[in-house]
């Protein structure tokens, strides 16, 4: 394969696991979600709920769409939404009193990281993550 190609094959594939986020800021709407997975991908995804903090994860599914509504479904709140989804690779969620932040990274410890950098209050931990198969954890 040339060099060429490898580059663009491993610029796809980062584009593909790269994270969307909501905005950091407690109460604000997320972001709008965009990815250029392909059809062989898996996805997952995160639901959470400002206001009991209830939160509902997914992974594995052939579509976004599918990963946003399992996560909403297991999540126990009745304001649940889907707070970002990723495709062949992992997702967090952070929370603190006032704040929280969701990403994804190609493993559990960047999204992990990039969610409570999101986050950005000195009370943020990590509430929940979700990898899909073959990602690396």
């Amino acid at each position: 394969m040339s060099q060429r190609k490898l580059t663009a094959l491993l610029t796809a594939l980062l584009i593909a696991v790269t994270a969307v986020t909501p905005a950091a800021a407690a109460g604000a709407d997320p972001e709008p979600k965009k990815s250029t997975a392909g059809k062989n991908n898996l996805y997952g995804a995160i639901a959470f709920d400002k206001r009991t903090r209830a939160y509902g994860f997914s992974f594995d599914h052939p579509t976004r769409a599918a990963a946003e509504e399992r996560a909403v479904r297991e999540c126990a709140g009745s304001h649940c939404q889907s707070m970002m989804w990723f495709a062949n690779g992992c997702g967090a969620l952070a929370t603190g009193r006032e704040r929280y932040g969701a990403a994804t990274g190609a493993n559990r410890r960047e999204a992990e990281r990039k969610a409570l950098a999101q986050c950005t209050a000195d009370d943020c931990r990590v509430l929940t993550w979700s990898c899909t198969a073959g990602a690396a954890r």
